[in-house]
C-alpha cells in the first residue's frame, strides 16, 4: 500500500488485535505460519474490518490515495478493477469465493459476525471517527491497559463498521481475504 513506517504505540495494538501481539508469543520461535495457532472467527473479522479501516483512510500513514496502482485502476469499471487488485494484492490467485466477494462486494463473515454484535447494543458501541487510531492521552476506561496491551473486551476501532465502494473496498476486502493472510 506504500504506507508510512508507524512507530508509535498504535502498531503494536492493531498487530496485537489482528492476532499476534508483538512479543505475545510465549515461546521464542515466534509466531507459526500456520493460523490455526493464532488464527480464531474474531482475529478474521478484525483482519478484514482492518482492511477495509485502512482502505478507507482510518489507519495512519496508509491510504488508498497513494497505492502504486490506484491511478491506473480508480476509473476501470468493476471486474477491471477485481482483475488488478488480485493481480497486485494477492499474487494473481484468488479462490472463486473471494472473487465473488470482491465483485460483489458483500461480505458474508462481516454480515454475519457484525448482525451477531448488532444484537448486543450499545454494549459495543464505536468510538467517533476522530478517535481512530489517533495519539490521545490515556484516561481511566480507554481501550489500552497501562502496559500499553489492548483490554481484550474493549472496543476496538477494528470493529467499527466500514462502507465503501468501488476501488477502496475492492481494495479493502483483498487486504482482508484469507488469500492475502496466507502471503
Amino acid at each position: 500500500m506504500n504506507a508510512q513506517p508507524d512507530t508509535t504505540p498504535r502498531t503494536a495494538q492493531l498487530v496485537a488485535r489482528l492476532g499476534q501481539p508483538i512479543f505475545g508469543r510465549q515461546t521464542p520461535d515466534g509466531w507459526p505460519d500456520r493460523g490455526d495457532a493464532w488464527m480464531n472467527t474474531g482475529a478474521i473479522l478484525n483482519r478484514i474490518n482492518f482492511g477495509l479501516a485502512l482502505a478507507a483512510g482510518r489507519v495512519p500513514g496508509a491510504t488508498v490515495a497513494s497505492w502504486p496502482y490506484t491511478a491506473s485502476l480508480q476509473h476501470e469499471n468493476r471486474t477491471a478493477q477485481v482483475d488488478g487488485v488480485i493481480k497486485a494484492i494477492l499474487g494473481g490467485q484468488s479462490s472463486p469465493e473471494t472473487r465473488s466477494i470482491l465483485l460483489s462486494g458483500e461480505n458474508p463473515l462481516v454480515q454475519k459476525l457484525g448482525s451477531a454484535a448488532d444484537s448486543l447494543g450499545s454494549m459495543l458501541e464505536p468510538p467517533a471517527a476522530d478517535d481512530m487510531m489517533t495519539e490521545r492521552p490515556r484516561q481511566a476506561g480507554a481501550a489500552v491497559a497501562k502496559n500499553g496491551a489492548p483490554r481484550p473486551n474493549a472496543p476496538s476501532p477494528l470493529s467499527r463498521p466500514v462502507r465503501l465502494e468501488g476501488l477502496a473496498q475492492v481494495v479493502g476486502l483483498a487486504l482482508g481475504a484469507p488469500e492475502f493472510q496466507r502471503r
